[in-house]
C-alpha cells in the first residue's frame, strides 16, 4: 500500500537528501499509523454504527449510498463489523434528515 504525503512536500532550504529521505519516511510511517487506526475504528465495538460508517466514509473518501440496493452497502457492514440493517438504518436516518432541510 502506498502513503500519502501531504501535499507540498519538498526538502528544506539547507536539508540534506538524507535527511529529506528520513523526514519523508518518517512521514509515511505516521501516514499509516493513522490510516491504521481509523481502519481499527471503523470496526471497534466501543465506537456506535453511525461512527463506523462516518469513519468508512472519511478512509474511503465517499459518501454512504442513497440507495438501498447500492452494492456498497454490504461492503459497508462487513468492513465496519455493524449489520445490514443497520447501515439501512443510518442511510434512512440522513435521508429523513435532508428532508427535513
Amino acid at each position: 500500500m502506498e502513503s500519502k504525503l501531504p501535499y507540498g512536500v519538498r526538502p528544506g532550504v539547507g536539508e540534506s537528501n538524507e535527511e529529506y529521505r528520513t523526514r519523508v519516511a518518517r512521514l509515511q510511517a505516521e501516514a499509516l499509523e493513522r490510516r491504521q487506526r481509523e481502519v481499527e475504528e471503523q470496526a471497534s465495538p466501543q465506537n456506535d454504527p453511525p461512527t463506523r460508517i462516518r469513519i468508512w466514509e472519511r478512509i474511503h473518501e465517499i459518501e454512504l449510498p442513497r440507495s438501498p440496493t447500492h452494492r456498497l452497502i454490504g461492503v459497508i457492514a462487513a468492513d465496519t463489523g455493524v449489520s445490514r440493517n443497520e447501515v439501512l438504518a443510518e442511510q434512512s436516518k440522513r435521508a429523513s434528515a435532508s428532508a427535513g432541510d
